[in-house]
């Protein structure tokens, strides 16, 4: 027997009693999941709605971690305590959908500037000596404000930012702002961290130790790497105002959902 194919419209107006009636008709509980977050009647999120024989349930609202098991308890009818959602739940769920980890993979021209503009300082004994005398703290700061760069030239050259006062309720416009920036800002760190690694290998191969030590009186191989990738941040920052891959924009939930919505 061939199954029966059905479209379900549920971001349409009517969609949800559309899909009830059709699980009214073939007598048996629907669930429909969907990374989408759910509201409900006041404004409140919603892991679960039911209507008839239609359970939707939404993945965002049952957090980071565990999700199979959840929608399994769910599903068995044991997901009851699910159904409210604490906001930071939902913004855990929404950061956990947009999946940081693959976004850096994406974000490959801003890793080329990275190491092709920090490249450069492992070559220059100036940037040696400062490398030497930065402390740990001072190039932690440097490493924020770097990434913080390139986190905001990739939201606003992408259009990802969401005015909260065009969406309705107003707290989920300023989660979707705050999902997008916690995951941009993830997968620019990943990035960076790949940037010191590299740029450290590079120092290793290139710069002999007795020179280096000549120069700077040690081997600070690391604090270079780390200088090196902390200078190459604002290369990264010019360069991902050039970044326009479509894959950036449906990494995040503004742009998926308009989409949907079209």
């Amino acid at each position: 027997m061939q199954p029966e194919e059905h479209t379900l419209p549920l971001g349409a107006p009517d969609g949800w009693t559309e899909a009830a009636e059709f699980a009214e008709q073939c007598g048996s509980r629907l669930f429909y999941v969907t990374d989408q977050p759910l509201v409900g009647n006041e404004g409140e999120p919603l892991a679960i709605v039911e209507q008839g024989k239609l359970t939707v349930i939404s993945t965002v609202a049952l957090g980071y971690t565990r999700i199979p098991q959840k929608l399994a308890a769910i599903f068995e009818g044991n997901g009851t305590e699910l159904s409210a959602v604490p906001q930071p739940r939902l913004l855990a769920g929404m950061i956990r959908s947009n999946q940081p980890g693959r976004l850096a993979l994406v974000l490959m021209s801003a890793f080329i500037a990275i190491l092709a503009t920090g490249g450069f300082g492992v070559f220059y004994g100036s940037i040696w000596t400062m490398a030497a005398e930065l402390t740990p703290v001072r190039l932690s700061v440097i490493s924020v404000l770097g990434v913080a760069a390139v986190t905001v030239s990739l939201v606003v050259g992408n259009g990802l930012w969401e005015h909260s006062h065009e969406r309705e309720p107003r707290w989920l416009g300023r989660l979707d702002n705050l999902s997008t920036l916690i995951t941009v800002g993830i997968s620019t760190a990943l990035i960076f961290v790949a940037s010191v690694l590299a740029l450290w290998l590079l120092g290793l191969v290139v710069v002999p130790p007795g020179y280096l030590r000549e120069q700077v009186g040690s081997t600070p191989y690391f604090r270079i790497g780390w200088f090196a990738a902390c200078l190459g941040t604002l290369g990264g920052a010019v360069a991902s105002n050039f970044d326009r891959s479509p894959r950036i924009r449906s990494a995040t939930y503004n742009p998926r959902e308009n989409a949907r919505r079209d």
